[in-house]
């Protein structure tokens, strides 16, 4: 939705260069497909036994949304003869893998989705683990997931990936640096060491202080500055704890919209991107050294507001947390 030009132009080639393959698919079902490939599409390209089981993902996915939306065929209903056809299309445009200019097209603006959804992803999770309420995670998805509702939801989570990438990430933690490894998960979100590092010291600073989280106050923080619009930031607030959360949005519009490589792409830290962008806090609230639950990093401020640039130094995103004497 941040790219409209891109997903439009898009749309165009693809139709094009697919029209010879699609017969009387209906063009509802092609643009659910290139949908459908633009969010699943791995990054980088799988390997060839990979890339099979992919299209076969996508082919029981497509004859499932055809049936449910009940055009050219349906569950009490089925046409055969157009479900054939549609899966006739779908492993047609698949076909070729390395060898095909439609993929080489797709894979290009998937690289470059693939970050900007990772990126919403890390402020999704942000979000999550600090709103009020209770964060509900579904097993597997602690990690960057790129399942459809049908047939992924049957596939088995593998829990030793995940248990893997939490010892790393906790011997991380143990070892210095902080800051700058937090950093080098945001440059490569992707891979989802940066939304299981948000998850597991969110989880625990919950854990810490639960009745922060259970009883706390929520109070949406208004955010000046040029890009105030990029900003979403409210605070919790409990017997002498004050949180503050401060999340990025529209990630592709702050970076330039329109970008063709993924390797153009930047993250949107320091004063560079925020200037003079300011959160404001309450006037009550008071001076002190806030802690980053995210970073590690720890910062003396005062005043009633927070510089954007200075605690969106190292990760987009920021979970600050100030202890004061019991209120």
């Amino acid at each position: 939705s941040e790219l409209p030009g891109l997903w439009r132009l898009a749309l165009r080639r693809w139709g094009t260069a697919n029209r010879p393959l699609r017969g009387v698919v209906s063009a509802a079902h092609e643009y659910l497909l290139y949908q459908a490939l633009l969010g699943t599409m791995p990054v980088p390209a799988p390997d060839p036994a990979a890339y099979q089981d992919y299209v076969e993902r996508i082919v029981r996915y497509m004859r499932k949304a055809a049936r449910e939306g009940k055009i050219g065929t349906s569950w009490t209903r089925p046409d055969t003869a157009y479900e054939d056809a549609l899966e006739r299309f779908v492993r047609g445009v698949l076909a070729g893998h390395r060898e095909s200019a439609f993929l080489a097209d797709l894979h290009g603006a998937v690289a470059v989705l693939d970050r900007y959804g990772a990126l919403n992803g890390i402020s999704l999770t942000l979000l999550k683990y600090t709103s009020p309420g209770v964060p509900d995670l579904y097993q597997g998805c602690e990690l960057i997931d790129l399942s459809l509702v049908d047939p992924d939801n049957r596939r088995p989570v593998d829990y030793e990936q995940r248990s893997r990438c939490l010892q790393a990430l906790q011997q991380i933690e143990s070892g210095g640096e902080l800051e700058s490894a937090v950093c080098g998960f945001a440059a490569t979100p992707s891979d989802g060491r940066a939304k299981m590092w948000l998850i597991w010291r969110l989880l625990t600073l919950r854990k810490r202080l639960p009745d922060l989280f259970r009883d706390g106050s929520y109070i949406p923080l208004e955010v000046q500055g040029p890009s105030a619009g990029h900003i979403v930031a409210f605070m919790r607030r409990h017997a002498g704890h004050v949180l503050v959360v401060i999340v990025v949005r529209l990630f592709a519009v702050l970076d330039g919209a329109g970008r063709k490589a993924a390797q153009a792409l930047k993250l949107p830290l320091g004063a560079a991107v925020w200037a003079d962008t300011r959160v404001l806090l309450p006037p009550d609230v008071g001076s002190g050294l806030w802690e980053d639950h995210v970073t590690g990093a720890r910062h003396a401020l005062s005043g009633e507001q927070i510089a954007v640039a200075k605690v969106l130094r190292a990760f987009p995103g920021s979970v600050l947390l100030l202890e004061t004497p019991d209120e």
